[in-house]
Order: C-alpha cells, then sequence, then structure tokens
C-alpha cells in the first residue's frame, strides 16, 4: 500500500462509526429531554405540612446500553485493525493473532519463552509483526507504562468497558438532574422551599415547598433537564463515581484517534526510510 491517504483506513472508519453513533445517541437525549420523560406528583406531608413535589421517570430506552456497547466495540476495532494492517506493511505477509495490546502488567506484557521469542499471551507476541520503532510506540501507551508518570489511560478505560459489555452485560445507565426548574404560576408567597440535588429514580423527592397561611394553594410549573451516566460499577477507574456518558465516550474517541495518528506517522516514517 503506497497510498498514504488509505493507511489504516479501515481502522479510521470505525473510528468515524463510533463519531456518528455518538452523535446519534446525542441527539436522540435531547429529544428524550424535550420529551418530558417523567411525571410530577405532588403530595402532602402530613408531619410537616410541606408540600412534596415527587418524580416519576419514564424508562430510558432499552437500546441505548445495546449501543454504548456498539461505539466501544467499534473503537477497540480500530486499534486491532491498525496493529494487522502495519503487521502485514512491516512484515510482507499475514500475521496471525495480532491486536493492540493493553497491558497493566509489565511483566506479562514483555513475558517470554525459554528459546527468547515472547510468549503466546504476552503484549511482545500481538506486535511482534511490527518494526521495534512502533513496538516503542505502542509499549509507551501502554498503562503500567503511563502510570509510571503518575496518571491514567484512556485505553484502560476501554479494556474494561468493552470485555464487561462483550463478555457479562451491556453497560448499566440511569439519569441524574442537570438542571431543575421550578416556576410558580401565580404571585404566591413561600415561606420555605429545600430542593434536592440528586439521582432522579422512581419517586424521588424534588423538593419541599410551604405556602404562607394566609395565601392559598400555588400552581407549579416544572422543567428538569437530565444528564445519561454510566453507573459506578461500569468501570473500577472511575473511582465508584457515576460519569457522564457523552463526556466518557468522547474522551476515548479522541484517545484512539490520537494512537491512530502516533501510528499512521510511525508507518509513513518506516515506508519514507525504506522507499
Amino acid at each position: 500500500m503506497n497510498d498514504e491517504a488509505l493507511l489504516l483506513a479501515s481502522a479510521q472508519m470505525k473510528v468515524v462509526r463510533a463519531i456518528n453513533q455518538l452523535k446519534d445517541l446525542g441527539d436522540d437525549l435531547r429529544s428524550f429531554n424535550e420529551s418530558k420523560p417523567y411525571r410530577i406528583i405532588f403530595e402532602d406531608d402530613l408531619v410537616t405540612g410541606e408540600r412534596v413535589m415527587v418524580y416519576n421517570p419514564d424508562p430510558i430506552p432499552w437500546n441505548w446500553a445495546v449501543r454504548i456497547g456498539e461505539i466501544l466495540y467499534d473503537l477497540r476495532s480500530a486499534l486491532d485493525h491498525a496493529i494487522y494492517e502495519l503487521s502485514v506493511i512491516y512484515s510482507g505477509e499475514v500475521v496471525e493473532k495480532t491486536e493492540f495490546p493493553i497491558f497493566d502488567n509489565e511483566a506479562r506484557f514483555f513475558e517470554r519463552k525459554r528459546n527468547g521469542d515472547p510468549a503466546n499471551k504476552s503484549g511482545l507476541y500481538r506486535i511482534r509483526g511490527l518494526s521495534q520503532d512502533t513496538q516503542r510506540v505502542i509499549e509507551a501507551m501502554q498503562p503500567f507504562s503511563v502510570r509510571k508518570d503518575g496518571k491514567e489511560t484512556f485505553l484502560s478505560v476501554l479494556h474494561e468497558m468493552c470485555n464487561t459489555d462483550k463478555h457479562r452485560t451491556p453497560h448499566l445507565i440511569f439519569r441524574n438532574a442537570n438542571e431543575t426548574w421550578l416556576r410558580s404560576m401565580e404571585n404566591i408567597r413561600i415561606e420555605r422551599l429545600i430542593m434536592f440535588d440528586r439521582n432522579l429514580n422512581e419517586r424521588t423527592e424534588l423538593a419541599r415547598y410551604r405556602v404562607h397561611p394566609d395565601d392559598r394553594e400555588m400552581q407549579m410549573d416544572t422543567e428538569i433537564t437530565i444528564n445519561i451516566l454510566f453507573d459506578q460499577g461500569s468501570c473500577s477507574l472511575f473511582g465508584g463515581r457515576p460519569q457522564p456518558v457523552g463526556a466518557v465516550l468522547s474522551q476515548i474517541i479522541e484517545g484512539v484517534r490520537s494512537v491512530l495518528n502516533d501510528l499512521h506517522i510511525s508507518v509513513v516514517s518506516l515506508l519514507h526510510k525504506t522507499g
């Protein structure tokens, strides 16, 4: 393959597909928000004398978690496509059992057989068809290498989340309130108003309020914009905190694009040296 523009084309197409899928998911989320996918019920707390606003959500579309899994798959697959193509370019033949290695354990990445060849389950084995320079580029990207500088890499998040979706179950997603607007439809005096900032589940209390005794009960208008989050168990690197779906996937996409760019530079440099 001599046309530099076509290098890593299949990998790049996978990334473009993931970008389009994420855009479609974002569009669906905006439409979901615009439909006001919830019901607000007003109840009386006979103990405190407060009026309670209770949130009851419509279900999040079941296929969103499946679509998220497809995005993760395309991004992981893009990295593997790149290693396969580069292995063919460097070796001049098809190299079996290649993939982009993602290793937390340095010893396992460099593991070798007694004869000195890379062990079959090592990271080196998966990139054995590449040039030494490109192998070093990939080694520097590994989680075990990045963490030596006290940093974390998107590769660890992609690897863990992709494996969970592929081998166990789609990632659980839920919602929390991004913005909550409460508007009184009349000029009513409110003695007390408490608004809650919390995850939105069935029968979640949004607010409590008490109207001045001389005023009649008010009519309240509400508008809630939600965020869609990965639950805290989706990835151990989340530190037990839910993370916005769009932000996490966008970061992974940018990370994969950066890796492909580095690999593209590496192979072009080699072709220029040998060509």
